[in-house]
């Protein structure tokens, strides 16, 4: 388990403890009331045993409070852990980890990179250069696309960044039986510049999902 699960169980079981030691301060609390109550309203007439009343009733009437006091105090806690394991869950569920993070950022280049060397194809640059780059990068895509999303995501974003390693995969897979005949057949380049564009709407709802700003990418390159 992740640093994140152990966190949200070890605040989760705080919260319970909490809640539980509330209650029970509670019971208590009300049961100092009730004597609090019952004692206040004892009549005496002896001044001696009066006075020792008062005190009595004093000193319970300060116990009381303090029990309430601690109620109060022991609820605050609950909330607060009760809070605080709400968001790490939170957390985990939408925030990416750092191999996920790694694989969305370097195929980014490596989509940029394809797209790069197809467009130096209609260029007529030397098909034998783009050739062996193209296959250098399509084995990578391939390698991040048999990844799978980390399994603390919530399903929704998990199903969404899986769909995207199938297309780097896909798109990989595809690209490692290019050959230089291919490079030079326009049809076949547009093939591939479709396609990457269509990866990169995918790729852009990805970035948008999980708050990755893409102008800090573009200076990195």
């Amino acid at each position: 388990m992740s640093i994140l699960d152990w966190a949200f169980i070890a605040l989760l079981s705080c919260a319970i403890l909490f809640f539980l030691f509330s209650i029970l301060s509670l019971v208590f609390a009300i049961q100092m009331r009730t004597k609090y109550t019952t004692l206040k309203t004892k009549k005496t007439k002896n001044k001696r045993k009066r006075k020792k009343l008062k005190k009595v009733i004093n000193k319970k009437h300060k116990a009381m409070k303090k029990q309430f006091r601690r109620v109060i105090l022991l609820f605050l806690l609950m909330l607060v852990m009760a809070g605080g394991a709400a968001y790490s869950r939170y957390y985990q569920q939408t925030t990416l980890e750092k191999e996920d993070a790694n694989i969305i950022v370097q195929s980014y280049f490596l989509i940029e990179e394809v797209d790069k060397q197809l467009t130096s194809a209609q260029e007529g640059a030397s098909a034998e250069a783009i050739e062996e780059r193209i296959r250098e990068v399509s084995s990578l895509l391939v390698t991040y696309g048999n990844n799978k999303a980390f399994g603390g995501l919530s399903l929704d974003r998990q199903k969404s960044l899986n769909r995207y390693y199938t297309k780097i995969r896909e798109l990989g897979a595809n690209l490692s039986n290019v050959n230089r005949e291919k490079i030079a057949t326009t049809e076949y380049i547009e093939t591939y510049q479709k396609t990457i564009k269509q990866l990169q709407t995918n790729q852009k709802n990805i970035f948008k999902l999980f708050g990755i700003n893409e102008s800090a990418l573009k200076q990195k390159k």
